[in-house]
């Protein structure tokens, strides 16, 4: 699931959040393009750890420590789970600290 495109100055706003539920798995991925590189690929991502119980949880990433998370940020992507299983999320939100 892929974001509408924007900018956002990737030092101003180091944080994402996101509310989700998976019914299964363990792992979830978040992409980004920035205004310098527009390809989502594994360098411009950050995988995270996820619990699959189909409960509402919250998970920050904190993305300053993806090293291509710099310049303008333009677009998100979210790979909600390594598997197929029921997805819903909540929101996605950009923060700054």
């Amino acid at each position: 699931m892929a974001s509408l495109q924007f900018t956002v100055a990737a030092e101003d706003f180091p944080v994402i959040e996101i509310r989700m539920k998976v019914s299964s798995g363990s792992m979830a991925q978040l992409f980004f393009v920035t205004g310098s590189d527009d390809v989502y690929d594994e360098p411009e991502s950050q995988w995270f750890s996820i619990i699959g119980d189909a409960q509402f949880h919250i998970y920050n990433l904190e993305m300053s420590r993806v090293p291509a998370w710099d310049g303008n940020i333009t677009q998100i992507r979210l790979d909600p789970v390594e598997l197929r299983a029921s997805i819903e999320v909540d929101y996605v939100r950009i923060l700054s600290p």
